[in-house]
């Protein structure tokens, strides 16, 4: 199981921590959940929608150190307009 971190966004974590309890765990578990960001050229970050929310989650998978980073908190269009 890998551990997931929200870095350098505790506020997003914050915000999403009491709606979504668990979540960082569950991430943890399925780090490949999220689906691949079609906007990344080197195939390596990944995007998970925030269930009943318009926030989208992006986030690395580094299996070498046994981590998901989430990099950054997103509103959905804001992901959507980088495609």
């Amino acid at each position: 199981m890998l551990g997931a971190s929200f870095g350098e966004q505790p506020a997003a974590a914050a915000l999403l921590a009491p709606a979504h309890p668990g979540g960082g765990e569950r991430l943890g578990q399925y780090p490949f959940y999220g689906r691949t960001a079609a906007w990344d050229s080197r195939g390596v970050l990944r995007e998970l929608p925030v269930a009943g929310t318009p926030f989208v989650v992006v986030y690395e998978v580094d299996e070498t150190v046994g981590a998901v980073i989430v990099l950054r908190v997103v509103h959905g269009p804001s992901v959507a307009a980088r495609g």
